[in-house]
């Protein structure tokens, strides 16, 4: 009799601990989800990208894409150097306007020291249009700037 009642006792707690996670879940699951539009790097436009970070050729030579095809790219880093990769689907809002959309945050594969390289396949989800790759350098004295390359399109 006392193993049923343990038995009911711990299901209704599990039970009750599941509902609860139902209706609020956990900050971890809300920590999870990113808004594509609000970017945590503060880039809003095309306009934002090109008049505040700085153009770099190394990575204007991605070129044009295809679904199918990868996205790579390499970049030089002096010792104690790091770097994050995003790419960005610009939209045109019309009337010169655009807004970004966060596509993917590419970390630097680490598999070479002093070269940061970035890659990741060109999948159906980006959908045919203009996208422009930002990086964000963390300087060895903890400073911080962004590099542009020009936009690029993805097409099927």
């Amino acid at each position: 009799m006392k193993l049923g009642k343990v038995a009911i006792i711990g299901a209704l707690t599990l039970g009750g601990f599941t509902a609860v996670e139902m209706i609020k879940p956990t900050t971890q699951a809300a920590a999870a989800y990113s808004d594509p539009f609000n970017d945590e790097w503060g880039l809003k436009s095309w306009q934002h990208v090109h008049h505040n970070a700085n153009y770099s050729p190394d990575i204007t030579r991605v070129g044009d894409l295809k679904q199918g095809e990868e996205f790579r790219m390499s970049f030089g880093l002096e010792p104690g150097e790091s770097a994050v990769m995003k790419i960005f689907r610009i939209h045109d809002l019309g009337d010169a306007e655009t807004s970004l959309q966060r596509y993917i945050t590419i970390q630097d594969s680490g598999v070479w020291t002093g070269i940061a390289e970035f890659k990741t396949p060109i999948t159906a989800v980006y959908t045919p249009d203009t996208y422009v790759a930002v990086m964000k350098l963390t300087l060895k004295n903890g400073e911080t700037t962004f590099l542009h390359g020009q936009p690029f399109k993805i097409t099927q």
